[in-house]
């Protein structure tokens, strides 16, 4: 088995393409012309003993629209029948790999960067993220609601109870009731001193020293 050990910079004009290379691959080389400016030339071309590329193409017309006068290469030591295999095969095999569609989306969420990642054209959408609403409901009941008839705002999310309601509560019977005020009314009047702010009318108890 070839063991590549050394890499060569080689002026992209000794460099000479395959004359039967059987891919098409001008979209590819235009999505690389916006992506190698931004991470690097870092894979080398594999050529044979005549500076015939085996595999890289894509990778060396895109050094050749980019300007660069060198590129990485290294060299096949193979027969001639091993490097024609070669070549197609490397071509092939990438297109039996799938997917990690979740791994994927994780991946590319989690990159910070100014890049187009519609060059890439990957076939997956982001979700959208269902939040519920929260919005502030009146309780109308007149029993806990302040004099100023203001009513009392709370939160409410649909399907996202903020904490867990007493079984009572869903029933017609309000959960605290007029009767209920009267009882605990006059102990609360001995515990707090009844303050009424003179600009919104709202009333505040606060405890008595």
């Amino acid at each position: 088995m070839e063991v590549v050990t050394e890499i060569k910079m080689l002026p992209v004009s000794v460099i000479k393409p395959y004359h039967r290379n059987v891919r098409k691959n001008r979209e590819t080389i235009d999505r690389l012309c916006q992506l190698v400016p931004k991470v690097g030339f870092n894979v080398p071309l594999v050529l044979d003993r005549n500076n015939i590329i085996v595999k890289g193409h894509t990778r060396w017309a895109v050094a050749i629209r980019l300007g660069m006068e060198k590129i990485p290469c290294v060299y096949s030591t193979a027969d001639e029948e091993t490097i024609k295999l070669d070549r197609l095969a490397d071509n092939k095999v990438q297109e039996f790999s799938t997917w990690d569609t979740e791994a994927l989306l994780s991946e590319l969420t989690s990159i910070n960067l100014d890049f187009d990642f519609k060059i890439l054209d990957f076939d997956i959408e982001i979700p959208d993220v269902d939040m519920p609403e929260i919005t502030l409901n009146r309780v109308e009941n007149s029993a806990i609601a302040p004099e100023s008839g203001e009513g009392v705002l709370e939160a409410a999310a649909p399907n996202m109870p903020l904490q867990a309601q007493p079984e009572a509560a869903a029933s017609e019977e309000p959960f605290i009731t007029p009767e209920d005020v009267q009882k605990t009314l006059p102990k609360m009047m001995n515990d707090y001193a009844e303050v009424v702010c003179d600009k919104c009318g709202n009333r505040m108890f606060i405890r008595r020293a």
